[in-house]
């Protein structure tokens, strides 16, 4: 009954397809050590399905032209324990954002007492700029019928450079898997994390669901809504993501037309450019390029040794692309324009 309410509810509202949240580059990340936070604020309590909480951000989060300072759970609404809104639907002068990874959860004491699962917050400082965590620790999911499988994931919520993560712990997928699959529940082709963009259930949107289609080779994708309910089994990540993975999606730099410093020892020109551009380096360096497409799509790699590299690009066509500068302890993400 829960999954036909979830699917009814979402067939209300109308999208158009789009290539992918604009001038936002999906990255994936691999054996990057899952922690399990410490100390945090639980919004659930014992025996919990459906919940209604507020995750304070204690920050303004920019995201797909939109923001907020607040995050909501909602049980009212289409939220089955994984959406977080940009706002309520009660208040429907500003239509919220929904950013799930679209399961049914609950508290896995509710069918074995000596097992229990939350939901709960954090926010951390880095850098003087706060890191809003919030955690998914232990969860059953309400479909698996045979009560062997669990999640542990955390959505990073980042103030700096309005970037968030979504960082996959340890968890069991036995009976999960096929029933994502299986057409007569969900029928995705995987599992399905999901940015919808102005969702306003009680009239139509012209806005859209944007999903990853493939984290191997980190591609997003989108569908409209018709698509996602008739034809599910096109829609979602072509592979379960292993433990330690890292999904993140950040907004490039708007580019410049001379030069730009990315920081303090790094700096790129000319940003508007005919077939090459040089990256400088004021200090040694052990950076890796990254050039994405606009729509997200990778290209090429390239290690930057020199304190100068120059990077041909004279066999790709004109327009914008996307630079992605990262090492040990820092990624920076930079839009360039090929004229």
């Amino acid at each position: 009954m829960k999954k036909i309410f979830i699917l009814c509810t979402l067939v209300i509202a109308s999208f158009c397809a789009f290539a992918q949240p604009d001038n936002y580059v999906f990255t994936v990340s691999k054996n990057i050590p899952y922690q399990n936070l410490v100390s945090p604020t639980i919004v659930t309590t014992q025996g919990w399905d459906d919940f209604d909480a507020t995750i304070p951000l204690g920050f303004n989060f920019k995201f797909m032209g939109d923001s907020t300072n607040t995050l909501f759970f909602e049980s009212n609404d289409i939220n089955v324990g994984t959406d977080l809104q940009f706002n309520t639907t009660a208040n429907t002068s500003n239509p919220f954002h929904a950013i799930s990874w679209f399961y049914d959860l609950e508290d896995r004491y509710n069918y074995d007492s000596t097992k229990s699962s939350s939901v709960g917050y954090k926010t951390d400082v880095v850098n003087a700029k706060n890191v809003t965590k919030i955690e998914w620790n232990n969860v059953g999911f309400w479909d698996d019928t045979l009560h062997v499988d669990t999640a542990n994931v955390q959505l990073w919520i980042y103030e700096e450079n309005n970037a968030l993560e979504y960082r996959i712990g340890n968890s069991s997928r036995a009976d999960i898997t096929s029933i994502i699959q299986d057409p007569n529940t969900y029928g995705f082709k995987g599992p399905m994390f999901a940015f919808i963009k102005n969702l306003v259930l009680s009239t139509p949107s012209a806005d859209n669901v944007y999903y990853p289609s493939n984290i191997n080779t980190p591609t997003m994708d989108s569908t409209d809504i018709m698509t996602m309910f008739t034809n599910p089994s096109s829609i979602g990540i072509d592979s379960f993501p292993n433990a330690n993975t890292l999904m993140r999606w950040a907004p490039a730099v708007t580019n410049g037309v001379h030069a730009v410093s990315l920081n303090d020892h790094i700096s790129v020109y000319p940003t508007l450019f005919a077939s090459t551009f040089s990256i400088n380096f004021k200090a040694k360096n052990n950076y890796q390029l990254s050039v994405f497409d606009i729509n997200g799509r990778f290209l090429f790699t390239q290690k930057l040794a020199k304190s100068s590299e120059k990077i041909d690009m004279s066999n790709y066509a004109t327009g914008n692309y996307i630079l992605m500068l990262n090492n040990d302890s820092e990624k920076i993400i930079y839009q360039i324009t090929k004229e």
